[in-house]
């Protein structure tokens, strides 16, 4: 989906008329301010540098190009101009000293944008083209940085921006504006800052509601015992003396990210246990002419597998199978809710039902403007029996399902965005026929990245090539049980759901 597709002439404002168009065509998703950001200063500074750094001959124009593939967004950059090779050197080789206050022209802008956006390309040209893409579905955790003296500040970020998101800023009034902005996942807090002490903006946060609780690391060139003593009681994690150390800064950041996520576990251990089983995913065991077998593990930080009956346009029952994105307490509340919002909206529809393509996008509408339901993401996966083993599939960002027959492949669903991505989307369906014989396999995403995570592939066949042939054999209960033991002893670590469908043969 083009987002922007826009050319723009090359002067000293070009930047700004660009950063101003991205903004107003990011606009159209419900994103957090994070990752609009990342992508407009990462444009503004590529710009920057082929205006004014490029050699003869100068380009005259620049073409940019916004699309959204399911669930990654891509920036392309392209100029008539000659070849910028800086960009390569520099994107590889960032000229950044953390020891000085100035850093090489170009250095530290392309330096961030290499950091923000680990999938970045240059070619030169003609036309040069620069690409950034971003996985909207994947967050790195976010640090809140807020240290006055600029050598520091910037050795610190070096230390820390290959690992987390590090936002930066030198006053306790821009931290304050920030970690409502932001809301980071750990703060790093200077004593002493130009307009009040560190401690005393900590004093602050912890009084402000609006201010989620996170853990606090401060540092200080005088660790005198009053500061300890009233860090201390202000709920700090950890207390570091100045010079840090990069081991010891990031030895103690993951220490107290450990700790916050054992705190949290804890303490919302038992209230997840209770939504893990009201959301456990559950299928019929025949449907439309369709046999069908689940299996389901939830792990304890894993997010919301949803599997639910439906009963769209043609009065004809179907499987709507979902993922909410993200892990832990809210993405299971956030499956909660999508599921009873599901069920009323196709019950409240009655006799005026919504086709699948439709039902989606309904939902997709709803979740993007709805103030609580938009914090999330979710793929789905219509399946609509139609009889003599055919399928209609309707794909909202879900991983494609595998056809089990003599020759297994990868279907191809035609994805559409993620649900709660974007507001009013198109989805299409796809029919599906199965022979006799065959099967359809269904997962959810906790399937893939985990194996991805590993160094292998992030091919669902060749993740399952293993398992695919007793899949397709065995009787469907006891290639389901078989599923289960071979994922298993892959370690996953996010929920996962398989679903096995075969149609029923005819008497």
């Amino acid at each position: 989906m083009d987002l922007l597709n826009q050319t723009f002439s090359a002067s000293p404002v070009t930047a700004r008329a660009i950063r101003d168009a991205l903004k107003e065509a990011c606009g159209r998703l419900t994103l957090p301010p994070g990752p609009i950001q990342d992508l407009v200063t990462a444009a503004s500074e590529i710009v920057n540098n082929i205006v004014e750094h490029s050699a003869a001959p100068a380009a005259t124009e620049l073409r940019v190009r916004l699309t959204l593939v399911v669930d990654t967004l891509t920036l392309e950059l392209e100029d008539n101009g000659a070849p910028f090779l800086g960009f390569d050197a520099i994107a590889k080789t960032p000229a950044l000293n953390p020891f000085e206050d100035t850093v090489e022209e170009g250095g530290y802008g392309l330096f961030l944008i290499r950091r923000l956006f680990p999938d970045h390309l240059y070619q030169p040209g003609p036309p040069n083209r620069f690409q950034l893409s971003r996985n909207l579905a994947r967050r790195r955790l976010r640090l809140l940085l807020v240290e006055d003296e600029t050598t520091l500040r910037r050795l610190y970020e070096s230390m820390l921006i290959p690992f987390y998101d590090v936002v930066g800023c030198t006053t306790a009034a821009e931290a304050q504006a920030l970690t409502k902005l932001t809301r980071p996942d750990l703060l790093l807090c200077d004593i002493n800052l130009p307009d009040r002490t560190g401690l005393d903006l900590l004093a602050q946060l912890a009084r402000d509601p609006s201010s989620p609780p996170i853990p606090i690391i401060v540092f200080s060139g005088a660790r005198t015992p009053e500061v300890e003593e009233r860090a201390v009681r202000l709920g700090i994690d950890d207390f570091l003396e100045k010079p840090v150390s990069r081991s010891l800064l990031l030895k103690t950041v993951e220490r107290a990210l450990g700790r916050a996520r054992r705190d949290r576990a804890q303490m919302l251990g038992h209230m997840q246990s209770r939504l893990t089983q009201s959301i456990a995913p559950q299928a019929p065991t025949e449907i439309g002419g369709f046999r069908c077998a689940l299996a389901t593990r939830p792990i304890s930080v894993g997010g919301g597998d949803m599997v639910m009956t439906l009963n769209p346009a043609s009065g004809q029952e179907c499987l709507l199978v979902g993922d909410v994105m993200g892990h832990g307490l809210q993405a299971k509340l956030m499956a909660h809710a999508l599921a009873g919002y599901m069920r009323g909206l196709v019950h409240g529809l009655g006799e005026n039902r919504l086709a699948p393509p439709d039902l989606l996008a309904r939902l997709a509408t709803t979740v993007a403007d709805d103030r609580l339901l938009q914090e999330c993401l979710m793929t789905a996966l219509i399946l609509e029996p139609l009889g003599a083993g055919r399928l209609q599939i309707t794909n909202g960002g879900h991983p494609d399902p595998i056809l089990l027959s003599q020759t297994s492949q990868v279907l191809d669903t035609q994805p559409g965005p993620l649900i709660g991505l974007i507001r009013a989307p198109q989805y299409e369906s796809v029919a599906v026929d199965l022979a006799p014989g065959d099967r359809l396999l269904v997962i959810t995403d906790g399937v893939v990245p985990l194996a991805a995570a590993k160094g292998d592939t992030d091919d669902a066949l060749q993740v399952l090539a293993p398992v695919l042939d007793e899949l397709r054999r065995l009787p469907l209960e006891h290639a389901v049980r078989r599923a289960t033991e071979f994922l298993e002893s892959l370690d996953l670590s996010d929920d996962w759901t398989l679903l096995l469908m075969e149609p029923i043969a005819s008497a």
